[in-house]
């Protein structure tokens, strides 16, 4: 797992929405990017936490202290 990960404002903005149970074309809707967008900061963000699922990517960025829980939901 990376000791530093460094996620754009709008990659934490995709994660949150993630973790949030919303699907690819709800994350495109709600900030007006397309499905496919969304699929490439999904690889990028597993990428810069060195994963291979968003469920995982989803707890490491909690644990690194990027998002909160407690805003979730």
């Amino acid at each position: 797992m990376a000791n530093t990960i460094q996620l754009s404002p709008r990659e934490l903005q995709v994660i949150m929405a993630i973790a949030n149970g919303k699907t690819e074309d709800q994350i495109a809707i709600d900030l007006n990017i397309s499905p496919r967008t969304v699929r490439r900061y999904k690889s990028d963000i597993k990428r810069k936490c060195e994963t291979y699922s968003m469920p995982h990517a989803v707890y490491v960025v909690t644990m690194a202290g990027l998002i909160n829980e407690n805003v979730l939901n």
